[in-house]
């Protein structure tokens, strides 16, 4: 259980890095995505919008969002209203910091891209390490230019 806080709270600590450092300004996509959120028992907890701009050659992602609240369950995190976003995709896999001003209450996304979708696992990271932790999906919006 110790490996598992010390892994969380390494891999928070290297997001909030990546997003304090500014990477290449060109951006190569520029996506709207509807987004839902699950908590580990398969409930819709979450649902809303992400907007993603990604950077091919550096990997750098930057954005912001907007969630509202699906359930009445708690351990949402701090997913719910709006923010900005930082992150960086690493071989292959994406991480986002939902929270990237923060230091000690973030969620983070971990995910692929595929095709017309982004998926993975969403964790809601705390001084304490993981406190909650769920699904995602994300899939482009049908309505953009």
């Amino acid at each position: 259980m110790r490996i598992f806080r010390v892994v969380y709270i390494v891999l928070a600590s290297l997001l909030i890095l990546f997003s304090c450092q500014r990477k290449g300004v060109g951006i190569d996509s520029y996506n709207d995505y509807n987004y839902l959120a699950y908590d580990s028992t398969g409930v819709l907890i979450v649902s809303g919008t992400l907007w993603l701009a990604i950077n091919d050659s550096s990997g750098h992602i930057s954005g912001h969002w907007r969630f509202n609240r699906r359930s009445r369950l708690s351990g949402t995190g701090p997913q719910i209203g709006t923010g900005i976003l930082e992150g960086q995709t690493i071989d292959g896999i994406a991480y986002i910091n939902l929270n990237p001003e923060e230091v000690d209450n973030n969620i983070v996304l971990k995910g692929q891209f595929e095709a017309y979708q982004f998926r993975g696992e969403w964790q809601w990271v705390g001084y304490p390490g993981e406190i909650n932790q769920g699904t995602f999906i994300a899939t482009i919006d049908d309505d953009q230019p």
